[in-house]
């Protein structure tokens, strides 16, 4: 055997073997609790909603928050004009 092959000790570094297996088993366990509980799809929900529906919720929208982007959009997607007062939902956007 040649001395420059000797080997005289071993050190092991445990730490980073036991944080994979931990962050492993934390990966496991979330897909575990997406199996049971999965959720709800809200826009497959809505998917068949009748427009007049629609457009009622997008109105109380109006009516609650007038000055929030997505209700604005939604509105505007529902063909509701949100800065009309005369559809009685709508309200100067810019007036709090």
């Amino acid at each position: 055997m040649a001395e420059w092959a000797e080997i005289t000790s071993v050190t092991t570094q445990p730490l980073g073997p036991a944080l994979t297996l931990l962050a492993a088993m934390l990966g496991v366990l979330g897909a575990l609790v997406l199996l049971v509980r999965p959720g709800t799809d809200s826009p497959r929900q809505n998917k068949y909603e009748k427009e007049t529906v629609r457009r009622e919720k997008v109105r109380d929208d109006l009516e609650e928050d007038p000055q929030s982007g997505r209700v604005l959009w939604d509105a505007i997607s529902a063909d509701i004009d949100p800065t009309d007062p005369s559809n009685g939902a709508g309200r100067d956007f810019r007036s709090p």
